[in-house]
């Protein structure tokens, strides 16, 4: 998502070479309106969580765009292992799969084993979501009575 993969262009003028010139207009402004799907700041943190994954591609020496689900499987365990938070792990896969949507590309975050990876680091680092007893009829039956019900 570089400045020649804006989110707004890459989206909406795909492939604006084989489109009649008098949709111009209306293309710029689906183009504004694509750019109204995410806020700045999401587009932002978007922009900036995937160059770092670039970057980490980059010197591994494999490719970003499209990404094997292996490399960002492996891409979230090395921020684990950085001290990454469970929450910023999980936005920089969100950049990973809009950046893999923007280009036209399946994104390697559908993965079963993506998707299990993330979910690991949650319950290893102690952030997987805690599930709640579910409220029984005695347990109900319980607190009605405690409070005069």
């Amino acid at each position: 998502m570089t400045s020649d993969n804006s989110p707004s262009r890459s989206l909406v003028i795909a492939d604006a070479g084989n489109l009649p010139a008098m949709l111009g207009p209306e293309l710029d402004q689906a183009a504004g309106y694509a750019r109204a799907e995410k806020s700045a700041a999401t587009r932002r943190a978007y922009r900036s969580d995937f160059e770092l994954f670039r970057a980490w591609c980059g010197a591994k020496q494999v490719t970003s765009l499209p990404a094997q689900p292996e490399t960002v499987a492996a891409f979230l365990a090395a921020e684990a292992n950085r001290g990454a938070k469970p929450s910023t792990i999980g936005r920089r896969l969100a950049a990973i799969r809009y950046a893999h949507k923007l280009a036209g590309r399946e994104p390697p975050t559908n993965w079963e084993a993506v998707r299990a990876t993330l979910r690991g680091i949650r319950r290893t680092t102690g952030t997987a979501p805690a599930r709640k007893t579910p409220a029984t009829a005695d347990k109900i039956l319980a607190m009605a009575t405690m409070h005069g019900g």
